[in-house]
């Protein structure tokens, strides 16, 4: 498998992953998954069982961009998260601070 394959179908399974809400829910995570990626449901299927050999360059930086663009997402509702968990417990409370080096960056709760 080369390595732009294998990226992609790091990045797609981790999606589907993310998107997955329970047992049986595999295939709805996955057209959800190929909806916001802009490539076939077969693709993400091929690349969740069994990797192609290849992978047209437009599909990899399709899986690429919104594998960038749920990253920054899930980044947000962390930040909004610790920014709750923060207001209620005390910026200076051992789980805040448990969780800003978990996160591994300095988080400053806004507001």
């Amino acid at each position: 498998m080369s390595a732009v394959v294998a990226d992609a179908r790091k990045w797609a399974v981790q999606m589907v992953k993310t998107e997955t809400r329970g047992s049986g829910d595999l295939e709805r995570a996955m057209e959800t998954v190929a909806r916001r990626c802009g490539v076939t449901v077969s693709l993400i299927r091929s690349l969740h069982y069994r990797a192609p050999k290849d992978i047209w360059a437009t599909c990899y930086f399709k899986i690429a961009s919104a594998y960038r663009v749920e990253c920054e997402r899930q980044a947000k509702l962390l930040e909004h998260e610790l920014q709750i968990t923060a207001a209620k417990v005390g910026s200076s409370a051992s789980l805040v601070g448990a969780a800003r080096a978990l996160v591994g960056k300095d988080f400053q709760p806004q507001g």
